[in-house]
């Protein structure tokens, strides 16, 4: 495998570190008279703090990736590559959407976005009445500019027209291997025997800092996955409430 292939999948991770900071940071911008009078120290620690859900979120997302390069690598076929861009620039539009979808579910709710909100969507003209013409679309808006920044990013990155190659062989039968396996243990947080939560990013007295902390899409996926095992999946009074703990 070229050394510039392997480099690919590794920027491509790190863009989606720097993508999940950008999203953060528009949640804070949102809520900047809440976080302005905060302690400096705190707030200097939030894109730390919420490395470790990020890396999770990033693990889950490089899934698919990783065989795309895998088949484009052994196959020398570019395609692979141009079905990866795709498939992650899709992903960035559904991150941004999530991103700007949160910010009045947080004015209302004071949560970040979780099952309860999802299961509207079982009425979407229901949304739509309750939104007016403005709120969507400086909303529509704004998804498409969060969405063309973070697909210029990737663009910028990890999206490089490098051709695939087999040689040295023993580059790209390491990465088949080891590949996978480091994603899969970094989307369940590590090794530790219990896998990673969203409480995890919580370090802060200050809730705001905590949801901040929180990884939008991780929360999402946690909120609803919970919401399934609790028996009640369709019932929004059992969700994650953006505490990282089951509620009713």
């Amino acid at each position: 495998m070229s050394k510039s292939t392997y480099l690919q999948f590794l920027l491509q991770f790190l863009a989606w570190l720097l993508f999940f900071q950008l999203t953060r940071l528009v949640f804070v911008s949102w809520n900047f008279e809440e976080v302005a009078g905060l302690p400096t120290g705190e707030l200097l620690r939030l894109p730390f703090e919420a490395l470790y859900l990020d890396t999770a979120t990033a693990c889950y997302f490089m899934g698919i990736p990783v065989l795309l390069f895998a088949a484009a690598i052994f196959s020398e076929k570019r395609i692979f590559l141009t079905i990866n861009r795709y498939f992650t620039s899709g992903l960035v539009v559904v991150v941004s959407m999530l991103t700007i979808a949160e910010l009045p579910i947080y004015d209302e709710w004071r949560t970040k976005l979780n099952y309860r909100a999802i299961s509207m969507l079982d009425t979407p003209s229901e949304v739509v009445r309750t939104a007016t013409t403005e709120q969507l679309g400086w909303g529509s808006l704004a998804i498409v500019l969060l969405s063309a920044m973070g697909i210029y990013l990737f663009r910028k990155m990890a999206f490089k027209d490098v051709p695939p190659k087999r040689k040295p062989y023993y580059w790209s039968i390491l990465f088949t291997l080891l590949a996978p396996g480091l994603i899969a243990i970094g989307l369940r947080g590590g090794l530790q025997q219990i896998p990673i939560q969203v409480s995890d990013a919580y370090y802060s007295q200050h809730n705001i800092l905590n949801l901040a902390a929180t990884n939008s899409t991780f929360n999402l996926i946690s909120s609803c996955v919970h919401s399934a095992k609790s028996g009640h999946p369709y019932h929004p009074q059992y969700c994650l409430g953006g505490t990282g703990r089951l509620v009713k």
